[in-house]
C-alpha cells in the first residue's frame, strides 16, 4: 500500500482530522508491535521458559487439574493475586509461565524471577560498575503488568531481603496489581509474618496448592525413556 514508504494518505472529507496527513502504513504498525513484542520478551527473564504454555501442560497429573484451572482463569482476566503452593516437581512453575507468556503476547509488561535472583539484582545496583539504577529497577518491579515470583521463601533471609521483599509485595498489594507468587509448603513458613498475612487475603489472593501431586516432571519423559 504505502511502496516502501512506510506511510500513506487516507481520502477522508475536507475537515476530518487526519485529512492531508500522512500516517503509518499498517505494515508499519505491524513492525512496530513485533519489535515491542521482542523487547517486551527480553525484559521479562522468561528465555528459558518460552515454551511453557498451556497446550503443552499435562493436566491429567492426578491432582494439578484444580491449579490448571485457576491459571486458566486467570491468565484470561488478570486480577488480585495467584498464589500456587506445592512441592518440587508438582508444574506451578509451569502453569505460572504459561500465564506470563500468555499475556506477553498480549504485548502485557511481564517480569518473571525467582526471589533470590530478584534480591541479587537489586544488591547489583549498589555496585561501583552498575549500569542500573536502583530506583529504576525497584519501580520496574512495582509498576509491571505482571509480576511472577518463583520459589518464595527459598531465598536467604537477611533483614535487608526481608524488607526489600516486604516493601515490593506491599505496594502490589495495596494497588490489587496482578502478582504471581509460587512457593512450597514447607519454605513458606520462613516468609516474613507480614508477607504471610497478606497471602491470606482471600479479597485479593487466590491461593491453590497441590496436594499429593506426583513429580510432574516424571510423566514428560519419554515412553522408551528407563
Amino acid at each position: 500500500m504505502c511502496e516502501g514508504t512506510g506511510y500513506v494518505r487516507i481520502e477522508v472529507p475536507c475537515g476530518d482530522p487526519i485529512f492531508g496527513k500522512a500516517i503509518p502504513c499498517h505494515c508499519t504498525e505491524t513492525e512496530r508491535l513485533e519489535k515491542r513484542l521482542q523487547r517486551l520478551r527480553a525484559m521479562s527473564h522468561l528465555h528459558v521458559l518460552g515454551d511453557k504454555s498451556f497446550q503443552n501442560f499435562n493436566y491429567r497429573v492426578p491432582g494439578v487439574q484444580k491449579a490448571f484451572l485457576a491459571a486458566e482463569k486467570f491468565a484470561q482476566d488478570p486480577d488480585g493475586w495467584l498464589v500456587l503452593i506445592g512441592g518440587t516437581g508438582c508444574g506451578k512453575t509451569h502453569l505460572a509461565a504459561a500465564i506470563a507468556n500468555q499475556l506477553l503476547d498480549r504485548a502485557s509488561q511481564v517480569l518473571f524471577m525467582t526471589v533470590s535472583d530478584l534480591l541479587d539484582h537489586l544488591r547489583a545496583t549498589f555496585a561501583p560498575t552498575s549500569t542500573v539504577l536502583y530506583d529504576q529497577l525497584f519501580s520496574r518491579m512495582r509498576e509491571v503488568d505482571l509480576l511472577v515470583l518463583d520459589d518464595l521463601g527459598s531465598e536467604q533471609s537477611s533483614p535487608w531481603a526481608s524488607g526489600k521483599l516486604f516493601q515490593l509485595l506491599d505496594y502490589r498489594y495495596t494497588c490489587r496489581l496482578p502478582t504471581i507468587i509460587t512457593a512450597d509448603q514447607r519454605t513458606l513458613q520462613s516468609v516474613n509474618e507480614r508477607i504471610q498475612s497478606r497471602l491470606m487475603d482471600k479479597s485479593v489472593v487466590t491461593q491453590v496448592t497441590f496436594e499429593r501431586v506426583p513429580d510432574y516432571r516424571l510423566y514428560l519423559l519419554p515412553k522408551n525413556s528407563v
